[in-house]
């Protein structure tokens, strides 16, 4: 009597509608070798515009601007994307401009032909702007919003020539999701995929950072001096243990973000603040204050007090910045999966951090589609094709995340726990990004050259 294959079909569960998230799930469905009945998305928020999604993100080349036109969103991105953001100052705390990347611009753009390539691009989009981008490429019924995850089952499948394992999803709000043959976590810093299935010993560390997340509305009317400083760029101030971000947003608001040394991961709350940090006017008044982090008595420069003055609005928080361990590894676990900050949590100091998270869901997307395809010719089942494909993904991302993340570390390290900054640090920080964008045998010559840059800079300043 021939033997019959009783493997659990094919059925994938995303925790997390975030980028990573509804990246995978797009490119997925695109392939056609996953149908929509296969799949699931689950997302803890209510809405994909519940809460402020941050500020801007920088897409890279290689990576974040190669996923979406993967994706088949490159063309719709164009729409949201900012070229002219590409602006940086870096200054100290009395606006001495210390380094200057790009033109900037001092009015919207009206036009944005010819930037259909990928060559040598790196636009801006908000967060907002990409999460709705990426959520509105998904079916509807994919995604199920408001689904708080609260644990995860495993189920052996007994049949004795199809072994292997099927996860059920149990919800705090919503009825039991049985019958998962691959589970993804794509649920950011804490992660219910990772704490459950693959790394309950290990939690993300408190970074030593603290950040106030606030916005000036209507920059260009309500702040035009603040507006023509960044030049719908970006500007980074920095005073030792402090960095202020001045960030212009899509929507014609200007990002204000603080960040500042910390000794506790609670000093937003109220028993250590001594404020309400969720009180814009109270959290304005504690920073502006004498003895207050932008304090009148420490010199900062006039236009980044009135940055704070000028902040208004719903969309503003406090939180604190955490991180996973650099070179972060687990133990695999067949049927399970990790993409994004769920993985490889770091501080936003080398900005890439959604740059390796769309790759993650790029490689994976890549990796299961040829597990489905190539099950039939393999001989293989498809649980065991799939379990490869994904200890594949897993080997090649601690590689390539943990090279981010040492680069994300040494840039944390030298910005916000180095003193005199920015002049202290200004010539390792760009030595670090440079020699990470070059091969290892081009780091002497790229690393000379970066010095050389900067002291040229300092003796044309005197």
């Amino acid at each position: 009597m021939p033997i019959t294959n009783t493997e659990p079909p094919l059925k994938i569960a995303i925790i997390g509608a975030g980028p990573a998230g509804c990246t995978l799930a797009r490119l997925l469905l695109l392939s056609g070798s996953i149908p929509p009945t296969s799949l699931r998305v689950y997302e803890s928020e209510p809405s994909p515009s519940y809460r402020s999604q941050g500020g801007t993100l920088d897409l890279h080349t290689s990576t974040g601007l190669a996923v979406l036109k993967e994706a088949g969103l490159f063309d719709e991105f164009l729409s949201y994307a900012r070229y002219d953001g590409d602006f940086l100052q870096i200054t100290d705390h009395k606006l001495k401009v210390f380094f200057t990347h790009g033109k900037g611009s001092s009015s919207i753009p009206d036009s944005i032909e010819g930037r259909s390539g990928l060559d040598d691009q790196r636009p801006e989009i908000d967060r907002a702007a990409l999460r709705k981008l990426l959520t509105e490429s998904i079916p509807a019924g994919i995604i199920t919003w408001g689904a708080h995850l609260k644990g995860i089952s495993e189920q052996e499948n007994q049949e004795q020539h199809a072994p292997g394992v099927t996860y059920s999803l149990h919800f705090s709000n919503l009825p039991t999701e049985s019958g998962f043959t691959l589970v993804i976590g794509a649920d950011g810093a804490w992660s219910k995929v990772r704490s459950t299935l693959l790394a309950p010993e290990v939690t993300p560390t408190f970074a030593g950072i603290g950040v106030f997340d606030l916005s000036i509305p209507n920059a260009a009317t309500t702040a035009p001096e603040i507006s023509a400083l960044i030049k719908r760029g970006n500007l980074f101030a920095h005073r030792e243990g402090i960095r202020v971000v001045l960030q212009q947003l899509g929507d014609g608001s200007i990002g204000v973000y603080v960040l500042h040394r910390t000794d506790s991961p609670d000093w937003a709350s109220f028993e250590k603040a001594g404020y309400d940090t969720s009180d814009l006017e109270q959290v304005k008044h504690h920073l502006l204050k004498p003895g207050g982090i932008l304090g009148p008595e420490n010199g900062w420069a006039p236009l980044l007090r009135e940055a704070i003055e000028k902040c208004d609005g719903e969309h503003h928080s406090a939180r604190t910045l955490f991180q996973l361990p650099v070179g972060f590894k687990w133990g695999h676990t067949r049927g399970a999966a990790l993409i994004g900050d769920a993985a490889h949590l770091m501080t936003p100091y080398a900005g890439e951090g959604v740059n390796v998270a769309l790759e993650d869901a790029m490689r994976l997307a890549r990796g299961i589609v040829d597990a489905v395809r190539g099950t039939g010719e393999s001989g293989i089942g498809l649980a065991d094709v799939l379990d490869n494909a994904v200890r594949e993904y897993e080997g090649e991302m601690w590689k390539r995340a943990e090279k981010v993340a040492r680069l994300t570390d040494e840039l944390t390290r030298l910005w916000m726990f180095t003193p005199n900054t920015p002049g202290s640090v200004l010539a390792k920080t760009t030595a670090l990004h440079v020699r990470f964008h070059t091969p290892a045998v081009m780091h002497p010559i790229a690393t000379a050259g970066v010095y050389a840059m900067v002291w040229y800079k300092k003796l044309m300043d005197r």
